[in-house]
């Protein structure tokens, strides 16, 4: 089981610029600065809840239960592990070398095997594994769209509205759903 210890956005999908003009804002203008970002921030969680993937480039850390764990990762596409760590029996925090594992970034499917065959080190029972990386980064236009769609209507409808069941922006999305039967 995979449990969230830190999750950064580095790189949003949608930038100031395409916000602005989506919601037909003067580039010029910084009254709306905060709410556009938040609209920006707002849209792409969503997304990216939406389709259990990352679109926007995020620096993440997660912690897992077992060496087994790491046949699936928790989020995808995964561009970068840059570190492993665990407690050892001892009780010790060891990092595990970079060419001891590969990261198996199979498209939306990524994992992380033991370089050389052999079997993961021993780890304290109790103890969690831990994994840092870099994941998302890629976001089609279509997954862009849904964004430009959900920011122009955060900013132009600004009150909660009864959804239709079926909008604009799941039709964009429907095909870039990960591990999702709904």
């Amino acid at each position: 089981m995979w449990y969230p210890v830190a999750d950064e956005v580095t790189v949003e999908s949608v930038t100031d610029a395409e916000a602005l003009a989506q919601a037909q804002l003067d580039p010029d203008d910084t009254d709306f600065a905060a709410s556009i970002a938040m609209l920006i921030a707002a849209a792409r969680a969503h997304v990216e809840a939406y389709c259990n993937r990352q679109f926007a480039e995020h620096a993440m850390v997660w912690a897992c239960d077992s060496f087994t764990d790491l046949r699936r990762l928790p989020a995808a596409p995964a561009k970068d592990i840059t570190a492993i760590s665990y407690v050892d029996v001892a009780g010790e925090e060891q990092m595990i070398e970079a060419q001891a594992y590969i990261l198996r970034a199979d498209g939306l499917s990524p994992w992380i095997a033991h370089a050389d065959g052999r079997p993961w080190p021993a780890a304290k029972h109790g103890s969690r594994i831990t994994v840092t990386g870099t994941f998302g980064g890629d976001c089609p236009p279509d997954v862009k769209h849904a964004m430009l769609l959900l920011i122009g209507d955060g900013f132009t409808i600004r009150e909660n509205v009864a959804r239709p069941v079926w909008t604009a922006v799941d039709a964009l999305l429907a095909n870039h759903r990960r591990g999702a039967w709904a």
